[in-house]
């Protein structure tokens, strides 16, 4: 598990978790995540406004690369 703060991670490595092994989400009240499956905030993009206990049901278990927090 990794807690982020607001900004942009042009790589989930570079934020201290491996890239492709998300498989759930905790957004706070208020914030907004973009996921992204490729580096630097490219490809194919998913936005998520709650927590999610499985991306699998949503088609992004384990695919995002990178990722922006906005709060």
């Amino acid at each position: 598990a990794v807690s982020l703060q607001p900004g942009t991670y042009s790589s989930l490595s570079m934020a201290g978790f491996p890239e492709r092994a998300l498989s759930s989400i905790q957004i706070p009240s208020g914030y907004r995540v973009v996921l992204y499956d490729q580096p630097n905030l490219r490809g194919a993009s998913y936005t998520l406004t709650s927590s999610r206990m499985s991306l699998n049901l949503i088609g992004w278990n384990d695919r995002a690369v990178s990722m922006a927090i906005y709060r």
